[in-house]
C-alpha cells in the first residue's frame, strides 16, 4: 500500500480539509480512526481501512446539481431514487473523483467509498467496516449508537445487520424512501451462508 504511505501526509490532510470543510473533515477523521482501530477484528488491512475512512465523504459537500452533472460525466447510471435525492450519489461520485484526482486507484477503497451511502448486496469486509464506522464515529450521538459500537468491536456481522436495520428504521420514521440497495444488503446478511449462491465460476 505504498500509495497510502505517500498521500497520508500534511499535504494530503490540508487538501482534504479544504475539500471537506471543518465539520466534514472532523467526521472523516473520526471514521478513519474507528475504521483503522477496528480493522483487525473485521479482517481488513488497517492502512486500507484508515485511508478509505478519510476519503469516504470526498464528494459529500457538493451541491446536488453538481452531483448529478458529475454522475453524467462519469456515465454513472443514476436511478430514480438518486434522481429524486441526489445526495445519494455522493459515494459513487466521490469514488470517481478520488480516482480522477490520483488519490487512489485501489479498487477495494473505491468500492468502499461508493457503497458506504446505501450499502449493497455482496459487500466486502472493507465495505462493511466503512459503512458501520460512518455510523459510530465519535461525533455520532443517537439512541443505540453505544450498542452498535460494542457490536462493531466484537461481532462484525451483527454490527452490520444492526446498522442496516437502524438506517432503514430511521429513513422510514423520517418518511424518506429506503434505497433498494439497502434492503438488498440487509437480506444478503440475514441469509444463511449455506444458502448463498456463489458467483459464476466459484464454488
Amino acid at each position: 500500500m505504498l500509495m497510502i504511505t505517500i498521500f497520508m501526509d500534511d499535504s494530503f490532510l490540508n487538501g482534504l480539509h479544504r475539500t471537506l470543510g471543518r465539520e466534514r473533515f472532523a467526521h472523516s477523521c473520526g471514521v478513519a480512526t474507528i475504521a483503522r482501530d477496528l480493522a483487525p477484528a473485521w479482517g481488513v488491512a488497517h492502512d486500507k481501512a484508515h485511508y478509505a475512512g478519510w476519503l469516504h465523504d470526498y464528494a459529500r459537500n457538493l451541491p446536488e446539481s453538481e452531483l448529478l452533472a458529475l454522475a453524467g460525466k462519469f456515465a454513472y447510471p443514476v436511478d430514480l431514487l438518486e434522481q429524486r435525492y441526489p445526495i445519494l450519489l455522493h459515494g459513487a461520485v466521490g469514488a470517481f473523483l478520488v480516482q480522477e484526482s490520483g488519490l487512489s486507484n485501489d479498487r477495494e477503497i473505491l468500492t468502499a467509498i461508493r457503497r458506504h451511502v446505501t450499502g449493497e448486496c455482496g459487500m466486502t469486509s472493507l465495505d462493511q467496516l466503512i459503512f458501520v464506522a460512518d455510523m459510530i464515529e465519535p461525533g455520532r450521538c443517537y439512541e443505540g449508537v453505544d450498542r452498535l459500537r460494542d457490536l462493531a468491536a466484537t461481532d462484525p456481522k451483527q454490527a452490520l445487520i444492526n446498522a442496516l436495520q437502524m438506517k432503514i428504521a430511521y429513513l422510514e420514521q423520517s418518511g424518506a424512501s429506503v434505497h433498494p440497495r439497502t434492503t438488498a444488503a440487509l437480506r444478503d446478511k440475514l441469509l444463511p451462508d449455506s444458502r448463498k449462491v456463489a458467483p459464476s465460476g466459484e464454488s
